[in-house]
């Protein structure tokens, strides 16, 4: 009786902390997009893409924590009856749910460090190289392989290739045996982007070495988002690997929900550091003061209207 009771207390402690998760980061989302509409006349056209691109993401991931949380609280909230059957919502949700969850943060800070690089590597080029059509072509590589994933999975499911069951480990609804394709998104989502994340800023810390530290304060936004998005990808390498299986159910709970805290940290980065983003954006301040740094800030020129 102690043990169900212990089970039961964590059970609703970890709902009530996924749901908080979720709705803040909602929330802090909200504010973030806010101040993104405020700035917008300031930011160059690529900036707004970037970060909205970031921001969406850490969207569906914290709708994919309020809905997990909502779950673990009461199953039927999650799509599953008294009776143990599932209805519509369980059976479409956890395909568009682990794409999601698996490609967020990484993939969606690329473009952005793409920006930081040539701004920092190439600066004579960055305003030839990183145009708003070339990051509109950035922002649509990077969503690519989620769109085409996604829309495998739900087509794998309508022709009976793909089975949906709830897991009451997890309290959640999840797909089986799907190893190929569970490897084909640990690939796509996490290593190949983290591949190209370590090569990048690698060229820009030997740049900022050699031209001096003062350069670095152009990829600072970049290089923290970034940076959460790797360290909160952790938890879905370990559990994709299995090297988590000796964790007990609370510990393998809680290790899993830490990837959920990115949604809330994203937004938070961004906000702590909202003007000095316009200055690494546009060489001025978010109140439209010029600032000509000896960093380099405004090799990035203003523009007028969009890229």
């Amino acid at each position: 009786l102690d043990d169900s009771l212990a089970v039961c207390d964590f059970r609703i402690a970890m709902g009530t902390y996924l749901t908080v998760v979720g709705v803040m980061g909602i929330l802090l989302i909200g504010c973030v997009v806010f101040c993104i509409a405020k700035q917008i006349s300031k930011l160059p056209g690529r900036q707004d893409l970037f970060l909205m691109s970031i921001m969406l993401n850490d969207v569906m991931l914290g709708v994919a924590s309020l809905i997990w949380g909502l779950g673990v609280l009461d199953t039927r909230l999650c799509g599953v009856s008294e009776t143990g059957e599932l209805n519509g919502f369980c059976t479409q949700w956890p395909i568009f749910r682990e794409n999601a969850v698996k490609k967020s943060f990484v993939t969606s800070s690329i473009p952005l460090t793409f920006d930081r690089f040539f701004s920092i590597v190439l600066p004579d080029q960055h305003p030839v190289w990183v145009t708003y059509d070339t990051s509109l072509i950035m922002m649509g590589l990077q969503w690519l392989p989620f769109l085409l994933l996604t829309c495998w999975d739900f087509a794998s499911y309508n022709m009976g290739l793909l089975e949906i069951v709830y897991d009451e480990r997890w309290h959640k609804c999840v797909t089986t045996d799907r190893r190929t394709m569970e490897n084909l998104q640990v690939t796509m989502y996490i290593f190949i982007p983290i591949a190209i994340l370590g090569t990048l800023y690698g060229i820009m810390i030997y740049n900022i070495l050699k031209k001096g530290l003062k350069w670095a304060k152009q990829a600072r936004t970049a290089m923290m988002i970034s940076g959460s998005a790797v360290a909160f990808t952790i938890p879905s390498i370990f559990i994709h690997f299995h090297l988590v299986d000796g964790f007990s159910y609370e510990e393998l709970i809680v290790f899993e929900s830490l990837h959920y805290l990115g949604c809330v940290l994203n937004p938070v980065i961004y906000l702590c550091n909202q003007p000095a983003y316009c200055k690494e954006a546009v060489g001025e301040d978010c109140g439209g003061h010029q600032k000509h740094s000896e960093g380099g800030f405004n090799t990035v020129p203003k523009r007028e209207g969009k890229e």
